[in-house]
This record gives structure tokens, C-alpha cells and sequence, in this order.
């Protein structure tokens, strides 16, 4: 089997540096893709402050963490992730997008869907929440487990996904 070269990883935390969160989004990100991929190259860029973005072509994998904002609004560092992730997907299509909670939102968003408010207000707690087909493909869930169980913080939601995504 030929040596396969190092994942290559960016990750763009999506709340503001310099506190105790932003070391904690961090921190966590870096621990699991040690334990997930321990040969990785795994980059971290702030589009809040410093407006940094990777360039799309030099990674296998762009992970956009969850976040404090409201990824709806016209703030113009969410206005540059959005326009970031367009730009990745016309000019670098072979590159992966992973969008965790805010990151979800923003994808969406970028691509035509909508983020509202979660209508019924903020839900916080542990969630079992269900699995289509691809659902069950993607979590290679066991025979006959049609449930995934999540822990959740949401106060905004994907209203309207865009029309190309798949439920899972």
C-alpha cells in the first residue's frame, strides 16, 4: 500500500480569539482530529478578528466550528465567511466543507438556504433525533437503530435548506 500523505485540515473558529472559549472551540477541535486523524495537518484561522482564510486548494478538509453569532446577520466578517465559502466551492471543489452548528447555518445560508429562530425559543439538552436511510449510512449506525442522540444548544435554526443538500 503506497504512503497517502497527511490529512490536511482547516479549521475556521467562528467567535472571537482571546477568551476562555475561543481556547476551549480550539482546543477541542485540535484533541479530536489527534485522536481521529493523529497524522493530520490541522490549521486554525479567525475570520472574526484578523478575517483570515485558508486558501481552500492547500487543504483536504475545511471545518467551520459552531459560534456565539447570529449566522443571519450582515456583520461583514459573516458576510466574508459566506462569500469565503462560495469561492471555495466554485474554485476548489474538491475540497471538503464541514459546517458544525453555526458553521451548518452558514453553509446553508451561503448557498440560498435560510437561518431563522428557533420558533419555539432556545432548545438546550441532550436530543434524540431521527435517521433517514442516509442518516443511518452516514453514522453507520447498527442494524435497526433509527436514532442518533446529540447533545444541543440551538437558538437559531436551518430554516430552508438549499435545494441540493440531503437530509441525513
Amino acid at each position: 500500500m503506497a504512503n497517502q500523505s497527511p490529512l490536511r485540515i482547516a479549521v475556521l473558529i467562528n467567535t472571537p480569539p482571546g477568551n476562555e472559549f475561543w481556547n476551549d472551540v480550539r482546543g477541542s477541535y485540535q484533541d479530536a482530529f489527534d485522536v481521529i486523524a493523529p497524522n493530520a495537518k490541522v490549521d486554525m484561522y479567525d475570520p472574526v478578528f484578523e478575517g483570515s482564510f485558508p486558501d481552500p486548494q492547500e487543504y483536504d478538509l475545511i471545518v467551520l466550528s459552531g459560534g456565539k453569532a447570529d449566522a443571519s446577520s450582515s456583520e461583514p466578517w459573516v458576510l466574508g465567511v459566506l462569500d469565503f465559502l462560495r469561492r471555495t466551492a466554485r474554485e476548489s471543489p474538491k475540497t471538503k466543507i464541514l459546517g458544525i452548528c453555526w458553521g451548518h447555518q452558514a453553509i446553508s445560508r451561503a448557498f440560498g438556504g435560510e437561518v431563522r429562530a428557533v420558533p419555539t425559543g432556545p432548545i438546550a439538552g441532550l436530543e434524540d433525533v431521527k435517521l433517514t436511510e442516509a442518516g443511518m449510512k452516514f453514522f453507520s449506525t447498527r442494524s435497526g437503530v433509527k436514532t442518533y442522540r446529540l447533545p444541543e444548544f440551538h437558538v437559531r435554526e436551518v430554516a430552508r435548506a438549499p435545494f441540493w443538500s440531503k437530509r441525513i
